[in-house]
């Protein structure tokens, strides 16, 4: 089996060709562990994205047009209640 890696590999010192093996491996753990995160921060941002996407939907099913027929409403009706009285303000200087 040595001698398959070292011919595989090119190299003739099989101490050379098991401290390349055992980079590789780690180089291959370092590569698992960084798609383990970014696919941890991927999750997380789909996640985030279908919250967005639900606050977008509940803000698009607002009525706005029937709320500013509401608004109108109050405002016609606080005219009508009003009509007819003044308002005055009296100013004071600010105290110092």
């Amino acid at each position: 089996m040595k001698l398959f890696i070292q011919k595989w590999l090119g190299i003739i010192d099989s101490n050379s060709a098991f401290t390349e093996l055992e980079h590789a491996l780690n180089r291959i753990r370092d590569l698992e562990s960084q798609y383990d995160d970014l696919k941890y921060d991927f999750e997380s941002f789909e996640y985030n994205l279908g919250e967005l996407e639900i606050k977008i939907d509940e803000i698009e099913s607002i009525d706005l047009e029937n709320i500013k027929e509401k608004v109108n409403e109050v405002l016609t009706d606080f005219e009508s209640m009003t009509e007819g009285y003044t308002v005055s303000v009296k100013l004071n200087p600010p105290l110092s």
